[in-house]
C-alpha cells in the first residue's frame, strides 16, 4: 500500500487512517493482488473524512481510492491552499483574513484557521510559531461551538508548549483534551495526550498528581495502539511512574514490556521501514534496565 499517496490533511490522521486501511486487509483483498479494494478504500476514506472534517481538493473518494489501490505515489496533495502559509507578512494576512472572511459556515473558518495555525507552528522561525499559536487561539475562543476543531488546537497547543518547555501551558490545554477523554470520547485527537501529561508530571515531578498520573497509565486503551513506538512509550512511562511511586514490581513488569518493544527491529508496516520502530536513546534503555533489574 501506498501510504505516501494518501490523501491526510492533518498530521493527527496518519495513524488512524493507516490503522483503517491495514485492518481491512484480510477481508478485502483484491484478488491476486494482495491490495485492499477500491471499495473499501472508498469506504476508508469516507469514513476519514466524515471523522475528522477534512475536505475534498475536488478530487472524489474513488480517484482517491484508485490511487492508493493503483500504488501510485505521484498522488500527493500540496500544501499550496491559501490557508496552508509556511511564512507571514502583512499581505499575507490580509489574503487569509479576506478569504477567511468569505468563507462559508463556524466549521469551515474554523478549520482553516486551525489548518493555518498548524503550518505556521511547523516552522523555524519563533516569530511565525507566535503567530501560528494566536491562530489556535482564535479557533478557541472564536469558534468554541466547534469543538473538534477547538479540541485538535487544544492538544496542538499543548504539544507545542511541551517541547518548548513550557510545562505549565502545556499541562492546561492537555488536560482539555484528557477531559474530553473522560467526558467524550479520543476520537479526533493522538489518542495519547494523557500519556503526554503523564509526562509532564514526571518532568516536573508533581508528585501529589502521581495517583492520577497513574490511573492514566493503568486505564489507558493499550490494545488501540497501531504501533511499537506508542506501546513503548507507554510502557516506559508506566514504568518510570511506578518506580517513582515505589510499585516495584509494577514498575519492573513494564520495563521489561517497554524493553522488549525496544528490540522490535520489523517495521508495522513493509514499505515504511521506520514506521513504529522505537527510537530509544542509550539512557532510556540504561534507566529501563535498572528498573526491570
Amino acid at each position: 500500500m501506498g501510504f505516501s499517496a494518501m490523501l491526510v490533511e492533518e498530521y493527527v490522521l496518519i495513524v488512524p487512517f493507516a490503522y483503517q486501511l491495514q485492518s481491512g486487509l484480510d477481508e478485502s483483498r483484491m484478488a491476486g493482488t494482495g491490495k485492499p479494494g477500491t471499495e473499501y478504500i472508498i469506504n476508508c476514506i469516507n469514513f476519514t473524512q466524515q471523522q475528522f472534517g477534512l475536505t475534498n481538493h475536488g478530487i472524489s473518494a474513488q480517484q482517491k481510492a484508485l490511487a492508493v489501490v493503483g500504488n501510485s505515489d505521484t498522488f500527493i496533495i500540496m500544501a499550496t491552499d491559501w490557508y496552508r502559509n509556511k511564512s507571514w507578512n502583512t499581505n499575507i494576512s490580509d489574503d487569509f483574513e479576506a478569504r477567511l472572511k468569505r468563507s462559508r459556515g463556524t466549521f469551515g473558518k474554523a478549520q482553516y484557521l486551525k489548518i493555518q495555525g498548524l503550518e505556521l507552528l511547523d516552522t523555524p522561525n519563533l516569530g511565525t510559531q507566535k503567530i501560528g499559536v494566536i491562530h489556535l487561539l482564535r479557533v478557541i475562543s472564536e469558534y468554541p461551538m466547534e469543538e473538534m476543531q477547538v479540541i485538535n488546537s487544544h492538544e496542538a497547543l499543548g504539544i507545542y508548549y511541551f517541547d518548548k518547555g513550557n510545562f505549565e501551558k502545556a499541562e492546561y490545554h492537555l488536560r482539555i483534551v484528557v477531559d474530553r477523554y473522560i467526558n467524550n470520547t479520543r476520537n479526533g485527537t493522538s489518542w495519547t495526550a494523557d500519556l503526554k501529561l503523564v509526562e509532564i508530571i514526571l518532568k516536573t515531578n508533581q508528585v501529589d498528581k502521581f495517583s492520577e498520573a497513574y490511573n492514566y497509565v493503568i486505564n489507558f486503551p493499550t490494545s488501540e495502539l497501531s504501533f511499537n513506538n506508542q506501546r513503548f512509550y507507554h510502557s516506559e512511562l508506566a514504568a518510570l511512574l511506578c518506580d517513582k511511586m515505589n510499585k516495584r514490581n509494577e514498575a519492573k513488569d513494564y520495563a521489561l514490556k517497554a524493553l522488549e518493544y525496544s528490540k522490535i527491529v520489523t517495521p508495522d508496516f513493509a514499505r515504511h521501514k521506520t514506521l513504529g520502530l522505537v527510537k530509544a536513546t542509550d539512557e532510556q534503555i540504561k534507566k529501563l534496565k535498572t528498573i526491570a533489574g
